[in-house]
């Protein structure tokens, strides 16, 4: 009996030392990360670690020393780089992390909130000349942490979920112009690195910026947008999503006001390069869009885009990403002449554009009932000429002899006389247009430079 105690008690002590002995596996994963951020440009400012007997709580501040490198680290992850002005807007600027875990290494759990803490030094200097009071207020908001990203991260899964905190905000400028900004419920989840996460799934209730001036109002809103991608590399990925509710409006007692509403507007965009040709697609909707103006009101019914670009060379497209790239850091004739090149190259190799459906089932006018609709579908095929980059320079329609086209275009009568009328082009194309029912067809076709249109060859 005495030896079953001994040994209980051995085992109890373990179990209650454990806490003091720490999560290693986080402890060593966080000073990795933190080593790494700091290799590329971050440097740790401050830090301060509170270690109780359940929980380690650890602060930071992070200040960007290096805007180049940092920006440099942020480009490997994305086939878009960052502008050269990102540069500036950085430089300087702090970022506060607060950490909290658990000492007890089962707990794999990693409670983060991330907010910057100070701007950067040329926002903060143009914003004290500009308008010191407005810098003030911006100061004390990051100060007192109106802006955080809450992170709760599972370190040996990778999982992980939060939300940006809510804002709501409002300031009178020096010009007496009233800034306004509000985020509500905003949440995310997602696997992977936090900074380039393998996949992502995000749902904002509402966000909305507005500037009321005495001679002009600006107000853009999105309600109830839901998201969802997957990343397999830099060029392969898949994201869709929604948004309830855009509104965008500018009131100008200047100029003519204009107003925007839309409403259920999905998007779905997708790519595959993991095979020797790469495949893109896009698709695009809404139920209704209305657009106001002091001299018209019209208003859109169900409109749908769907576009895909099939059998596009790999090895050019990566090569034309890359002189866009180099192009948006510094242009030059050189690089302007290049990305032609390149274009034309990429071109060259052959491709399909194929659009399945590009449509709108009603349009009306304030002036006008409605007037219908209008559908496009077709199909683009180019042929490989691994030599077109040097044929376009003496032979301008080289790319024409290479593509076939198969394009059919309807739209209402209503729709083709109203625009008709405004189109002496249109207008032109009368003697080719086929009428069925209250249907205008144009069925156009294009191959070995022959264009024919509803079956009347045009020469």
């Amino acid at each position: 009996m005495k030896k079953v105690l001994i040994a209980l008690a051995i085992i109890l002590a373990i179990f209650l030392a454990i806490p003091l002995v720490g999560n290693k596996v986080i402890d060593e994963t966080l000073n990795d990360r933190i080593e790494l951020l700091s290799s590329y440009g971050l440097e740790v400012k401050k830090s301060h670690t509170d270690t109780g007997y359940l929980s380690t709580k650890k602060h930071y501040i992070f200040v960007v020393n290096d805007s180049k490198k940092f920006i440099g680290y942020l480009n490997q992850f994305s086939d878009t780089q960052l502008p050269p002005y990102v540069d500036a807007l950085i430089d300087g600027a702090q970022v506060g992390l607060d950490v909290k875990y658990s000492n007890i290494p089962i707990q794999d759990k990693v409670s983060i909130d991330i907010y910057p803490n100070e701007l950067s030094k040329k926002i903060a200097k143009d914003l004290m000349v500009d308008d010191v009071e407005f810098y003030r207020y911006i100061d004390a908001l990051l100060k007192n942490k109106a802006i955080v990203y809450h992170i709760n991260y599972d370190v040996f899964n990778n999982d992980f979920d939060g939300y940006i905190k809510n804002i709501d905000e409002s300031h009178t400028l020096q010009d007496a112009s009233i800034l306004s900004l509000k985020l509500q419920e905003a949440k995310f989840q997602g696997y992977g690195m936090l900074i380039a996460p393998e996949s992502l799934s995000t749902n904002i209730q509402e966000f909305a910026l507005s500037i009321q001036a005495d001679n002009e109002n600006v107000h853009i809103q999105v309600n109830d947008f839901v998201s969802s991608s997957v990343f397999e590399s830099k060029t392969t990925y898949a994201s869709t999503g929604k948004f309830g509710k855009i509104i965008w409006s500018i009131k100008d007692t200047q100029k003519t006001d204009i107003a925007l509403n839309m409403d259920n507007v999905a998007f779905d965009f997708s790519s595959n390069t993991q095979s020797v040709k790469a495949d893109f697609f896009a698709k695009l909707s809404f139920d209704s869009m209305d657009v106001k103006t002091s001299l018209t009101k019209i208003k859109t019914k169900k409109f749908n885009y769907d576009i895909a670009l099939r059998g596009v060379s790999k090895d050019s497209y990566e090569k034309l990403v890359q002189v866009i790239a180099e192009a948006k850091l510094n242009t030059t004739l050189k690089l302007e002449a290049q990305l032609e090149e390149v274009g034309y190259e990429l071109i060259g190799r052959g491709m399909v554009l194929e659009v399945a459906d590009l449509s709108i089932k009603e349009i009306t006018t304030a002036k006008t009932k409605n007037l219908g609709g209008m559908s496009l579908k077709s199909k683009i095929v180019i042929k490989q000429d691994n030599d077109l980059a040097k044929k376009v320079k003496t032979n301008p329609i080289a790319l024409i002899k290479l593509m076939d086209i198969d394009l059919l275009f309807t739209m209402s009568k209503n729709m083709y006389e109203k625009i008709a009328l405004a189109s002496p082009v249109l207008m032109m194309a009368q003697n080719f247009a086929k009428e069925e029912k209250e249907l205008i067809i144009f069925d156009i076709k294009l191959k070995d430079t022959k264009l024919s249109v509803n079956g009347k060859e045009i020469k």
